[in-house]
């Protein structure tokens, strides 16, 4: 059973999705350049406000640890054109083969992960050798303590 603060955040992050496709749209249709037929693994999709954005034919896996986001995800599912799974999980110990999916996608949710260090890690294991890490985020780091970071990543030897 969810608890009060998983019915809460899913509730008010449902409210706000207008705002966040007015704030962050544009660059999420930027960023996400994924190729057809690509196996794509969302990490935290909350209420699926980044399914707008993916293109047809892909399969999609999406990680969420917030059994209230559930449903709001399943009711944006119904309306596309393409196969997917939800998990329930964290990105700490993803239930994926390694090098398996060509795409891993994080949008404004590493700062909930309990050891970011840990999730990219998995990220790491889990995407194909010429896979990609998509993500905007708003951590910070040492060299942008307060910007936004917005970019991909490819799975080489520079992704620690």
């Amino acid at each position: 059973m969810a608890r009060l603060s998983q019915r809460f955040i899913a509730w008010f992050l449902s409210r706000g999705e207008s705002l966040e496709k007015e704030m962050y749209g544009d660059k999420k249709r930027a960023l996400f350049k994924i190729r057809q037929k690509s196996r794509v693994l969302e990490i935290g999709p909350g209420t699926g406000i980044n399914l707008q954005y993916y293109p047809k034919n892909i399969e999609w896996i999406g990680i969420e640890p917030n059994p209230e986001m559930n449903k709001h995800i399943k009711t944006k599912l119904k309306k596309l054109d393409f196969k997917a799974r939800l998990i329930k999980g964290n990105a700490e110990k993803i239930p994926v083969k390694n090098n398996s999916i060509d795409y891993v996608i994080s949008t404004l949710v590493l700062c909930s992960v309990k050891n970011p260090p840990k999730t990219v890690k998995e990220i790491k294991r889990v995407l194909k050798p010429e896979g990609k890490f998509l993500f905007m985020e708003h951590v910070a780091d040492s060299e942008r303590p307060y910007g936004k970071t917005i970019g991909h990543q490819t799975n080489d030897d520079n992704f620690n």
